[in-house]
């Protein structure tokens, strides 16, 4: 991709001889998301579009209970036999390919010094760092994020910072739950978010 011009170089890390490649324009990234969209989970890019306002706000507002009803909508339109045998990886590709579409800039498997986040999407207003497992629950998710002080990589962007740990559910092949928290620009807690059930068949 970087030599045919889709990725360019954005940095270079002499300690490893590495670099880190991005988009060299927001046109090419939201080509390259459609693509992903339309290969992976087989849903028009344009079935996903008329969500994103909404979506963004319901983040931007720490209303995830709303946030997760939404990106359910977008996993019952996936067709069921792309299921089959789908492992972790599936689940969470298709979640940050559907953040990417809301016009949210999403970042996945960011090491820290403790660990690794799995995913981090970042808007004009606030940083939410996301947990995600797979037929387990929020709280182990949350849990591993809180202990392993994951918002302390991000206290100098000076934006509010969102912990939400979620699970997807394979039978039901969505979001059953989260739980989640915000954190101060300063990294002081502000506030914890209830956790709630979103799939009313998941008792």
């Amino acid at each position: 991709m970087f030599q045919t011009g889709y990725l360019t170089i954005r940095d270079y890390f002499s300690e490893d001889d590495s670099f880190s490649l991005d988009f060299p324009n927001r046109e090419v990234r939201q080509a390259f998301f459609n693509s992903l969209i339309d290969h992976f989970a087989q849903v028009q890019p344009r079935g996903s579009e008329f969500l994103a306002t909404e979506i963004q706000a319901d983040l931007d507002h720490g209303d995830f209970e709303s946030f997760t009803k939404k990106m359910n909508q977008h996993f019952a339109k996936i067709p069921y036999h792309l299921f089959k045998d789908a492992k972790e990886g599936f689940f969470h590709a298709v979640f940050l390919t559907f953040l990417e579409k809301s016009g949210l800039k999403t970042m996945a498997e960011i090491a820290t010094n403790i660990g690794r986040i799995d995913l981090v999407a970042e808007s004009s207003k606030s940083l939410f760092i996301f947990e995600l497992k797979v037929d387990k629950n929020s709280e182990c998710a949350f849990d591993q994020a809180e202990t392993k002080k994951y918002q302390e990589r991000y206290e100098q962007t000076k934006k509010n910072i969102f912990i939400i740990g979620i699970n997807f559910d394979t039978k039901q092949r969505n979001i059953s739950d989260w739980r989640g928290k915000l954190f101060s620009t300063e990294g002081k807690l502000l506030t914890g978010l209830i956790p709630r059930k979103t799939n009313p068949l998941v008792s």
